[in-house]
C-alpha cells in the first residue's frame, strides 16, 4: 500500500518474482474489467463507484486469491481494511520523491493528482491510514533505493516476522 506513484507496482513486481508468486495491481484489474482508463472511470461514473468496484474486488481478493503478491490503489486502504489479505507493507515515499518520479502523462493518468497542493493535502491525510494498517513500514529513505532492493527489504522483513 502506499500513496499513488509510491512504487507499489514496480516493487510489488520484484517481490512475486522473488516468490514465485503471482502479481495483481488492482487497478489494473478494475480497468481490465470495465474496459476504461481510471480517468474515464472517474469522470463517467465518479469516484465513489471506482470505490465500490475496489471494495467488491477486495471482497474477491479475500476470497481467492492465495499466492499472489497484491499492489493496491491509492485510495483502497483508505476506504477498506487490508488487513485481512496477508502481510501489509506500505511504501512510505516523499511526497517530493513521488512528485519528481511522475512525468506529466504518469500525471494525468492519475485524476487524484491534477492539482499538486490537492494532491500533497491527500498523501498528508492519507499517511497515518497507511501506517496504521501496515505490518511493515519501508521508510523513505529505502523508497529511494531500487524496487529490486525495495523487494529484498522486505523480503527480509517478512522473513523476520514469520520468525516471531
Amino acid at each position: 500500500i502506499g500513496f499513488m506513484g509510491s512504487g507499489k507496482s514496480s516493487v510489488g513486481k520484484e517481490i512475486s518474482a522473488l516468490c514465485d508468486y503471482f502479481f495483481c495491481d488492482s487497478d489494473e484489474l478494475i480497468q481490465s474489467i470495465v474496459n476504461k482508463s481510471i480517468n474515464e472511470i472517474f469522470e463517467d461514473l465518479g469516484e465513489s463507484a471506482f470505490r465500490n468496484m475496489e471494495s467488491r474486488l477486495l471482497q474477491w481478493l479475500q476470497a481467492n486469491a492465495r499466492h499472489c503478491v497484491i499492489a493496491t490503489g491509492g485510495g483502497m486502504p483508505v476506504f477498506n481494511d487490508m488487513r485481512n489479505l496477508g502481510v501489509v507493507v506500505f511504501l512510505d515515499n516523499d511526497f517530493e520523491n513521488i512528485a519528481k518520479r511522475l512525468d506529466s502523462k504518469q500525471r494525468e493518468s492519475r485524476p487524484l493528482f491534477n492539482d499538486t497542493i490537492k494532491a500533497k493535502e491527500l498523501f498528508m491525510a492519507r499517511s497515518s491510514v497507511y501506517k496504521n494498517q501496515a505490518d511493515i513500514i519501508i521508510s523513505p529513505k529505502d523508497c529511494a533505493l531500487s524496487p529490486k532492493q525495495i523487494a529484498q527489504k522486505i523480503m527480509d522483513c517478512i522473513l523476520h516476522l514469520q520468525a516471531k
